[in-house]
């Protein structure tokens, strides 16, 4: 934990600077106003918008006690954005190492991408810290051998706990469902090659987040079957959605990903040496299943709807096992030849700097 320590306070300044400096835009507006209406209010608007009540009844509590100024409302996604370092954290160093956790969460502290949304008056940094949950919680109760074999006094809880992040992620976020559909599917493989028998609980505990999640569940099909709002999205070449993606996942959305390709090189390499860092099949498959697998399923679906789903903003829900691979990745490379590894993270951080100075000085 000292060593968390310091990655967590820088993590912290970097989210306090400029908060609430700039003015809210659109979308940061509608949950402003939507903090102060009365509960009852607040739901019957959501149940005719694009994403569900959970964020805005929090945010709706949390307004009332710190009122209703930029910085108040922003400091609201950073307690979420904190808390995704130290989940981050926590995740790499059951499923890996001490030493590729604190990469990890360094990487996740200094990202453009959580701390734009760590500043952004929107639900995402909530929607990544309840998927963080979700995984954390699936794997200890379906999947434990994985992260280090959790005691079994404590298995009997984990899936209910699974089936409450579950339920309150998709109360958050429709997107939500798509995470839940690739850690489902990693799951179901596991278990059907591992432990037969415990699909089962793993069916049950599913159930008991439909269950949950059973009052907005007609709501949620209405949206999905007959949207509020027009589909605004156009459809994206699939070279170009890879690219955004990457770059966002890379060095947040405030680049200009054809002038900031070396980097974009320097976290593939990452990527893939982290990836053989792993140890065994069954994490690597993982680590990629929870953030390119959810990319998949909202990039191929709309060939089956016709509706355009992909917006890099979405992916972001998705993005905590991506650091957990680049943490992987320095740390084999830090191992091998220091020199190389701190090369690779003063890249990173150089490409870092100029994504955070565009977000800080260009508003467009």
């Amino acid at each position: 934990m000292n060593r968390l320590a310091p990655i967590l306070l820088a993590g912290f300044g970097l989210r306090l600077a400029r908060l609430g400096a700039q003015s809210l835009w659109y979308d940061e507006t509608v949950s402003a106003v939507l903090a102060q209406k009365p509960a009852g209010a607040l739901i019957a608007h959501t149940a005719r918008d694009i994403h569900p009540p959970g964020y805005y009844l929090l945010l709706r509590g949390w307004t009332q006690l710190t009122g209703h100024s930029e910085f108040a409302l922003a400091f609201f996604s950073v307690i979420f954005g904190m808390l995704l370092i130290a989940g981050v954290y926590g995740l790499a160093r059951r499923l890996l190492n001490k030493p590729a956790a604190l990469w990890a969460a360094a990487l996740v502290a200094i990202s453009p991408y959580n701390i734009w949304y760590s500043q952004e008056v929107r639900m995402y940094t909530l929607g990544a810290f309840l998927g963080l949950l979700a995984v954390w919680f699936g794997l200890a109760a379906f999947a434990p051998r994985l992260i280090s074999n959790v005691p079994r006094k404590h298995r009997r809880i984990t899936p209910w706990l699974y089936a409450g992040a579950a339920a309150l992620g998709l109360y958050t976020l429709y997107y939500f469902a798509f995470l839940l559909m690739a850690l489902n599917l990693f799951l179901a493989v596991f278990l059907w090659k591992t432990n037969r028998p415990g699909l089962k609980n793993w069916l049950g505990a599913n159930f008991g987040a439909a269950i949950l999640y059973l009052p907005w569940l007609p709501v949620a099909f209405r949206q999905a079957v007959t949207p509020p709002v027009p589909p605004w999205r156009s459809a994206i070449p699939l070279g170009q959605i890879a690219l955004e993606s990457w770059a966002a996942l890379s060095l947040g959305e405030s680049v200009v990903a054809a002038q900031v390709w070396p980097v974009l090189l320097v976290t593939l390499a990452l990527l893939v040496i982290g990836l053989r860092a792993a140890p065994g099949a069954s994490k690597r498959l993982l680590l990629v299943t929870l953030p390119f697998g959810s990319l998949l399923i909202i990039t191929l679906l709309p060939l089956l709807t016709g509706s355009p789903l992909y917006h890099p903003r979405y992916l972001f829900t998705y993005s905590p096992a991506f650091f957990v691979v680049l943490g992987a990745g320095l740390h084999r490379l830090w191992t091998m030849r220091r020199a190389t590894g701190g090369e690779f993270f003063a890249i990173l951080l150089l490409g870092n700097s100029i994504s955070m100075y565009r977000l800080h000085t260009e508003p467009q």
